[in-house]
């Protein structure tokens, strides 16, 4: 923080060039070069706005139309920039069962000749897990043989929880030629608001992505990347308390997941997530619901009244359970209105649960408007109160054609005449985070 008023206060706003500030490259370069035995230099470096920034380069650059990219299921979501740029994704799943580990030669089975590039993420995202060396090892070798690309996200490289070996594609591929790895400062460092990251690869795939990116972002924040500089060469204590601290979280909720009749633990080994599966065939929205199933009767949110909790998407509410069968576009609505009410006000019980309203546009039918929205909206303030309401962004309403002024213009007209609490402002879906939730 010190360093980054500093920057400003030293004058430091004017662009940067374009692949990153010099210093910053090279203490990139340096870091990794001492962390994992491999010569790299500031050559090897491309600053970006953010890992999704080096990660969009990457897999717009790296594919092609009606060429497949193989990517390990559950995956984060910018594997869809992929299907944007016309690739087709291959999927090779994965399951709670194991851990959520890779099998190697699934994903090697899977190249073909129309295989342009394998996206992997390690630690992932949703999942925490860690491959081990000899799984990167195999399909980084693989790929090298083939020619394909492999595109790896390690963003939570520095989030490892246990004392295991952690395995980057930079020192587990024999050339840096099809390798291109991205990161960032946003999680080891807090930094997530100052949007600061970067692509690792060969000289020569730094050389093509950074005229790629010159055209997108021309350069990052300056004072930012001053800041960076400081992050990365300063005192790391830091980066290992809070890994000690998300290693006791880790901890204690793996211990509540296995005390849980209905849900498959394991032990996440890096980052900040847990996917446990459910038993074939369950709504996770219905068992959420329906918490005596989970917990002995118990609602969640009684058994842990220091963390609070939100209902996103105002409970998957239907928009077509509040209107005529005529006007339902014909397709039954996913609930009845009273068992959504019923869930709904059981949740409003508890002081820790936060409603956010955001999500129910998508099960509107065409023409919609304020007053399909308004049984929903209105009952949620009513039975959670305004200060326990939060609003999001309906992402939704760009897949219908729709745009969020007239998502934001239907929440002014519906709550032009109710009281509104602190947290009534319109975020994005990480509004968990920008409210601090747990």
């Amino acid at each position: 923080i010190e360093a980054h008023i500093q920057a400003l206060r030293d004058g430091h706003t004017r662009y940067e060039l374009d692949a990153g500030l010099p210093q910053l490259r090279e203490a990139i370069a340096a870091f990794y070069s001492q962390r994992y035995g491999i010569e790299l230099d500031a050559e090897n470096v491309l600053i970006t706005t953010g890992c999704c920034q080096a990660l969009y380069l990457a897999l717009t650059a790296g594919v092609q139309p009606g060429k497949e990219i193989i990517v390990t299921e559950p995956y984060f979501v910018l594997a869809h920039i992929a299907e944007m740029a016309g690739a087709v994704l291959r999927v090779v799943p994965t399951t709670a069962r194991n851990g959520y580990q890779l099998d190697p030669q699934q994903v090697i089975d899977a190249i073909g000749d129309n295989t342009c590039a394998i996206l992997l993420l390690s630690p992932g995202n949703p999942t925490g897990a860690v491959y081990p060396r000899a799984t990167v090892e195999a399909i980084c070798r693989a790929a090298a043989e083939r020619g394909v690309t492999v595109i790896s996200d390690e963003v939570y490289d520095r989030l490892i929880l246990d004392d295991i070996d952690y395995a980057s594609a930079l020192d587990s591929s024999p050339t840096l030629d099809n390798v291109i790895m991205a990161s960032s400062f946003s999680k080891t460092y807090s930094m997530a608001g100052l949007r600061l990251g970067w692509a690792i690869s060969s000289r020569r795939n730094i050389v093509d992505l950074q005229r790629y990116h010159m055209f997108v972002s021309t350069c990052e924040n300056t004072p930012t990347q001053w800041a960076a500089v400081a992050a990365l060469t300063g005192d790391q204590s830091p980066v290992d308390h809070m890994v000690k601290e998300y290693r006791r979280r880790r901890d204690r909720v793996v211990e509540l997941v296995e005390a849980a009749p209905h849900l498959r633990a394991y032990k996440p080994q890096g980052a900040f997530f847990i996917m446990p599966s459910l038993p074939a065939g369950t709504d996770s929205f219905d068992l959420c619901m329906r918490p005596g199933e989970l917990t002995d009767g118990a609602t969640l949110a009684e058994r842990c009244p220091d963390t609070r909790f939100i209902v996103d998407h105002c409970g998957n509410a239907d928009v077509r359970a509040f209107l005529p069968a005529a006007r339902s576009g014909g397709a039954p609505p996913s609930h009845d209105v009273a068992r959504w009410q019923m869930d709904m006000s059981r949740l409003a019980g508890h002081g820790n649960v936060i409603c956010k309203i955001s999500g129910i546009v998508a099960s509107a039918p065409p023409g919609w408007s304020a007053r399909d929205l308004r049984p929903i909206v209105d009952f949620c303030l009513d039975a959670f109160g305004p200060d326990r309401v939060v609003f999001g962004s309906d992402w939704p309403v760009c897949k219908l054609g729709a745009t969020y002024g007239e998502w934001v213009g239907a929440l002014k007209t519906i709550t032009a005449t109710r009281p509104l609490g602190a947290r009534r402002k319109l975020f994005h879906d990480n509004a968990v985070k920008f409210y601090g939730l747990s």
